[in-house]
């Protein structure tokens, strides 16, 4: 099984993976102690030769002792020692992008990942390159169940920021998140107005 970063980044997680992000002139021990002070999330894919490994218990390790979320991926064994309190994600007969669906609804629940993750997601729709780029992320959005109230008040608060939301489908998708949370709608008004202030500041 290869592991689905391409179809994480579809949800705005970017991954490091040993054998493909190491530079062959770089030495491993220091690129994955960075990897592993710097990650918010820690895929484990439990094979049979996962314990034999010389890494793979220590990165782990690594990860609990930091209380960073722990997902056990199944691969023909299961999750053992102190991640064998986890209920694994089943690897076997699904797709890269169910796999990557799977860890984002975990992502977006659990104590430990939530809050940092989806103030990402947030951050990553404000700054939008373009309407595609707006729309994808406001539907990544959508489809987070419980999102808290402060980081819906920050997108709110930031939004006319970015001409890019201006678009209506945008705009639209993204007033079903404010009005969940009382907050004011969007409409394109709001932009012509702020750019029309701006204009005729006296200087």
């Amino acid at each position: 099984m290869n592991f689905p970063k391409a179809a994480l980044a579809v949800y705005g997680i970017s991954c490091f993976v040993a054998h493909e992000d190491i530079e062959p002139t770089k030495e491993w021990a220091n690129e994955i102690e960075k990897a592993l002070l710097t990650m918010d999330c820690l895929c484990a894919i439990i094979t049979p030769q996962f314990i034999d490994s010389k890494w793979c218990d220590q990165e782990v390790g690594f990860a609990l002792g930091r209380r960073v979320l722990v997902i056990p991926i199944r691969k023909n064994h299961d999750p053992y020692g102190l991640i064998g309190k986890f209920q694994g994600i089943q690897s076997k007969d699904k797709t890269a992008n169910k796999l990557a669906q799977e860890i984002f609804d975990i992502l977006c629940k659990n104590i430990h990942s939530k809050k940092v993750y989806i103030r990402n997601l947030g951050n990553l729709f404000l700054n939008s390159k373009s309407i595609d780029e707006a729309n994808k992320w406001i539907d990544v959005l959508n489809s987070v169940k419980v999102i808290d109230k402060d980081i819906v008040e920050f997108i709110n608060m930031h939004y006319l920021d970015n001409d890019n939301l201006k678009d209506s489908k945008v705009i639209e998708k993204a007033n079903k998140i404010f009005i969940k949370h009382s907050l004011r709608t969007i409409n394109k008004d709001l932009f012509v107005e702020k750019n029309i202030e701006i204009d005729n500041l006296p200087f």
